[in-house]
């Protein structure tokens, strides 16, 4: 953990509160597994449309640079927005504590979700090595749709509460599955 990190953890930590378990993000490839064939799924299709509008655009003597600008920044979105978040969730540390889950990005942002409020976590074992553990009830119906998304965008309600989370592809995933288990008393 990097020095920013340490310092982002130990503001983060309330009074009283202390580290059981820590794991980073394994490195993974953009396109691994099910999501990832989804991202170039996406992509694929915003470039065969862009390419589709821009040879339709130019076969009706189009000659605007704006259109082209316009098409090559929607491209650029699409393409940008996925590396964006694959950083993000490949940079992360996430933790338990003996109150909260946490995840903490390399940017400082910093999400935590009461372990009172998880109810049920949930391992599930990745299609590429790995493994991600959901954390709440709410994310059961998304369970194998969105893991990846989630981990970058946890599940928050209308009062800023977090009712969902994930640790994705964690290291040591067991263990916090462990100790989560242990705390339910199963």
């Amino acid at each position: 953990m990097s020095e920013k990190m340490k310092q982002t953890l130990q503001e983060a930590l309330q009074p009283g509160e202390s580290v059981v378990w820590e794991g980073k993000t394994q490195p993974f490839r953009i396109f691994d597994g099910k999501e990832g064939r989804g991202v170039l799924l996406r992509w694929l299709i915003t470039l065969g449309i862009t390419v589709w509008m821009a040879a339709a655009y130019a076969t009706h003597n189009g000659k605007g640079t704006v259109f082209y600008a316009v098409l090559a920044l929607i491209l650029i979105i699409v393409i940008g927005t996925s590396v964006l978040s694959y950083r993000q969730t490949v940079g992360q540390y996430c933790l338990l504590t003996n109150r909260r889950a946490l995840i903490i990005r390399p940017n400082g942002n910093v999400f935590a979700m009461l372990r009172s409020d998880i109810g049920t976590a949930q391992l599930y074992p990745l299609d590429y090595g790995g493994a991600a553990i959901a954390l709440g009830s709410a994310l059961l119906p998304e369970r194998d749709k969105q893991l990846r998304w989630r981990a970058n965008h946890p599940l928050e309600s209308s009062d800023y509460t977090l009712h969902g989370m994930v640790f994705y592809h964690v290291e040591n995933a067991d263990a916090a599955m462990h100790l989560l288990d242990a705390a339910k008393g199963v």
